[in-house]
């Protein structure tokens, strides 16, 4: 059976607070709850750690001694010293996840499950929502909630399961494993043998959260230490992909774009994001890729 709880978003913070549930309908929404962690992580699925641009189909991601943060631990080890959930913050739409902390004494590891929570779910109180009570509709003065029908997360021990790290980036904090480039990286990056000089400001003012995104993960892989300019306009050009090449001080580098959706292709090129067919020689560009 779980024990209920939600996390709230205020002013930029993410707080846990209780959700009570009455005995019978607990061990109902537990059951169902349990149904729900078995279709996200059964028994026989490919666990694999998770990778950064590659998308699950058949597979569910593991971040291995995922550390809680603050609002969950307090959840864990001191739940019935949380507040619990006010008409008032359910109303307001402060609520970004409910999640059930298994409290079964057999429970080894213990399972954490998590569902993604939206507007949608809250049943507001004064809305004419209209109950059916035997022969007839009736409507409702008291706030309510609905239980989703799948969980989007589940936190086994200290390993934490999921396929969508969009959905778990609304609830639980990630940013160390999903790192967004800061000013200082995009600036390294520029900065780099096979770059032409340019304005690095402008760049950066065009630089939107997947560029970001993609600018960490060709920074980790040290594409522009690998590949010489010569090869990735090369490249580029089989691919559709302009390439504007000059020569500084002898040597070829790359002209950065000035415009954000020239940026976004030569982004792609260098994250590996065009691939080849080996049977067909298609080309294509893929939003989601897994080294073999």
């Amino acid at each position: 059976m779980y024990q209920f709880f939600c996390i709230l978003e205020v002013a930029d913070a993410r707080l846990a607070r209780r959700v009570p549930i009455e005995g019978d309908l607990q061990q109902e929404v537990s059951a169902e709850i349990d149904g729900q962690v078995e279709k996200l992580a059964p028994d026989d699925v490919e666990i694999i750690p998770y990778e950064p641009g590659y998308k699950p189909e058949d597979e569910i991601f593991v971040i291995k001694k995922y550390p809680a943060p603050g609002y969950l631990k307090k959840a864990l080890e001191t739940p019935d010293a949380l507040p619990m959930l006010t008409d008032e913050e359910l109303s307001e739409g402060m609520v970004k996840a409910l999640f059930g902390v298994e409290i079964s004494k057999r429970a080894n590891p213990f399972t954490v499950a998590f569902q993604n929570f939206d507007g949608g779910q809250v049943l507001r109180r004064g809305h004419r929502i209209l109950f059916l009570d035997q022969k007839t509709f009736q409507k409702s003065e008291r706030t309510g909630l609905k239980i989703g029908t799948k969980v989007s997360a589940v936190l086994r021990g200290s390993d934490l399961l999921f396929q969508s790290e969009v959905l778990v980036r609304r609830y639980l904090e990630l940013d160390e494993y999903f790192e967004e480039a800061t000013d200082d990286e995009i600036d390294d990056l520029l900065s780099h043998d096979a770059f032409a000089p340019s304005d690095h400001q402008a760049f950066m003012d065009l630089a939107d959260w997947p560029s970001r995104r993609k600018i960490t993960s060709i920074l980790r892989r040290g594409i522009l230490d690998k590949v010489p300019p010569e090869t990735i306009a090369q490249t580029g050009r089989e691919f559709r992909v302009e390439v504007e090449t000059t020569v500084v001080d002898g040597q070829r580098r790359i002209v950065v774009p000035h415009e954000k959706k020239a940026i976004k292709r030569l982004l792609r090129l260098l994250d590996d994001d065009l691939l080849e067919s080996p049977l067909t020689d298609s080309k294509y560009q893929v939003t989601s890729k897994r080294k073999l």
